[in-house]
């Protein structure tokens, strides 16, 4: 929330959209791009920014305005105002060239955001549709969790669900090691050994700032409900032992020596002593040198008994091993290390009884289901990553408030419904996703998405509402990772899946998100639910969603709306388990036996 307020204060632009003869009354959803920056004196479009603009007019078929904004910085002569205008009169030229049936109107304003000097904003008009309140109430899309009662059953010795990897897939959340509500300890330790010094020296100023993050995300996705906070130490506490006397062939999804993984804890704990507050911490994150080979994947553990300064405690404790510390798998260990927040973000989420890893495991689109970049790449060639928390999960957290869900029960037949979603990716108390119940354990969830805050490094174009199928009778079978499973592969059973354009069917194994995104005009339809997205702000999407393939009532809607008043959008701002089997928790840190270990 401090980075939405420090980036959103820092654009006080000075710039008033209306246009002459605007009809008094009629209101638009509005689409905003700010084109890439021009060169010296340059007046005419870049292959670039014609490809800006005509993805512009494409992501806006019913358009009925088009404005183009030269701006120009306050204290600059006012014979800029004429190299503007240029600028703002070849975008809108271009755009009428590619849209006749479009109005244009090209102008230049003065801004006080010197970032914003000599561009041109695009501001696309259209008129919004109705917003049509949903006759249910939240509770039936509160979708129950349907797995074997064996699945849901306590185990003897255990504390949580969680603790070996059955977390509730549907509500209600599953009581776990940590609260998703209040403040949650950890104590951040950098640990080298007698034979591994610290590596790179200045870890304590890279550990606050990772630590700093993961403060800000989870006041930010939580709505303020919840505060990560850390104890960090800010030099390398070097153990007595070689990193030897630890090393183990321990891989993820595989067998754990619990003996030796407690027994680091043990001596972590012991070497930093008192330096920090044992009563106020959940547990342990570790960080270590490079060219540790101790783990291959990582240490961890989630709710071992270990002994401390203050006492033997049940703590939850991770660290990076080489998988983490390497370039392994193709990713830069760089990239890796300018992202550890989202891993151990990743890893607190499952001990908060969240499942995770669904839909689209891998790909790009949430730290729940990749904790680093990768998939395709942006306009800078940059890897695609997003910071994004899967929205089903923060809805049973309670981290989306139940005002913000527009619920349909599609298991009542019901007149079509439209409304408007912003984006997860920015702040707001408005409406964030729709949840369509399509059966007794069955559902449909729909979130809208922008490549601004946590998903700033999606491309331009990734924006629009991403549809995913809900069963909380199913847990993840991640068995096909790396290998025959790109995240979203049917063969593959998980708990949500991404549903495909009606109008652009995609691979059975797509290893993209991007295919997935609708844009306006586009549907998915699903079990007798038709949802389409009608109209696209800078911040919002309209949606309308039907029942097809039943008797209608007479009254019911269809996908052409009439023209009503609707949300004037604001300035864009570019702010900010694998399958259990017998007594093993599988999560994303390996496989771990024992009743009341994991």
């Amino acid at each position: 929330m401090k980075r939405f307020a420090a980036i959103a204060s820092s654009m006080l632009l000075v710039i008033s959209f209306a246009t002459p003869a605007q009809s008094a009354g009629v209101k638009y959803s509005v689409y905003q791009k700010t084109l890439s920056a021009f060169s010296s004196t340059a007046t005419t479009l870049t292959s670039q920014q014609r490809a800006q603009v005509k993805a512009a007019v494409e992501a806006n078929p019913a358009a009925e305005k088009f404005i183009c904004t030269g701006i120009r910085y306050y204290s600059q002569p006012m014979s800029v105002n004429i190299m503007v205008r240029k600028r703002a009169k070849a975008a809108c030229e271009y755009a009428k060239q590619l849209n006749p049936n479009l109005s244009t109107w090209f102008q230049n304003k003065p801004t006080q955001a010197r970032s914003y000097a000599g561009k041109v904003l695009l501001t696309i008009k259209n008129p919004a549709p109705e917003e049509v309140a949903s006759p249910f109430s939240v509770e039936p899309c509160k979708i129950p969790d349907g797995r074997p009662v064996d699945q849901q059953t306590l185990r003897p010795g255990n504390k949580y669900l969680g603790s070996y990897g059955m977390s509730n897939v549907g509500f209600p959340l599953s009581p776990d090691l940590f609260p998703v509500t209040g403040e949650v300890n950890f104590i951040v330790v950098p640990v080298s050994f007698s034979d591994l010094p610290g590596d790179p020296e200045n870890i304590g100023e890279y550990l606050k700032q990772q630590t700093d993050k993961m403060t800000e995300w989870s006041e930010f996705w939580s709505q303020g409900k919840a505060r990560y906070t850390f104890q960090v130490l800010e030099n390398w506490q070097q153990l007595p032992n070689t990193q030897e006397e630890f090393t183990v062939a321990d891989r993820s999804r595989g067998e754990r020596s619990v003996d030796i993984q407690v027994g680091l804890a043990n001596a972590i704990a012991k070497q930093v002593g008192n330096q920090v507050d044992w009563n106020k911490t959940y547990g342990i994150f570790a960080h270590f040198p490079l060219g540790f080979t101790a783990f291959q994947d990582e240490w961890g553990g989630r709710g071992d008994m270990v002994m401390t300064p203050a006492g033997e405690k049940q703590l939850f404790f991770r660290g990076g091993g080489v998988f983490h510390l390497t370039d392994r798998t193709g990713l830069a260990y760089e990239a890796k290390r300018e992202l550890l927040w989202s891993y151990w973000i990743h890893e607190i989420l499952h001990s908060q009884g969240s499942h995770l890893h669904a839909p689209g495991n891998g790909w790009p689109v949430g730290l729940d289901r990749n904790q680093y970049s990768g998939g395709g790449r942006n306009e800078s060639g940059g890897r695609k990553f997003s910071g994004s928390l899967n929205s089903w999960e923060a809805f049973k957290m309670g981290w989306i408030e139940d005002d913000q869900v527009y619920c349909v029960d599609a298991r009542e037949e019901f007149d079509t419904l439209s409304t408007e979603l912003t984006a997860i990716e920015l702040a707001s108390s408005e409406e964030k996703i729709a949840v369509i119940r399509t059966g007794e354990y069955e559902g449909l969830l729909v979130e809208s998405r922008r490549p601004v805050g946590y998903s700033a490094t999606w491309a331009s174009s990734d924006r629009g509402i991403m549809v995913y199928t809900i069963n909380t009778t199913v847990m993840n079978d991640r068995t096909g990772e790396g290998n025959g499973d790109c995240g979203n592969n049917p063969d593959y059973p998980k708990f949500a899946f991404y549903l495909e354009p009606d109008q652009r069917p995609q691979p059975k194994n797509s290893c993209q998100f991007e295919g997935f995104i609708l844009k306006p005009g586009e549907s998915v339809t699903h079990k007798g639910v038709k949802i389409g997205l009608t109209v696209s702000s800078s911040t919002q999407d309209f949606i309308l969603i039907q029942q097809v393939g039943i008797t209608r009532s007479a009254s019911a809607g269809s996908l052409n709306q009439p023209e009503q008043d609707g949300l004037i959008g604001e300035l864009e701002l570019d702010l900010f388990s694998r399958e259990p089997e017998d007594n093993k928790f599988c999560g994303c840190c390996g496989c771990f036996p024992g009743a009341n270990l994991h």
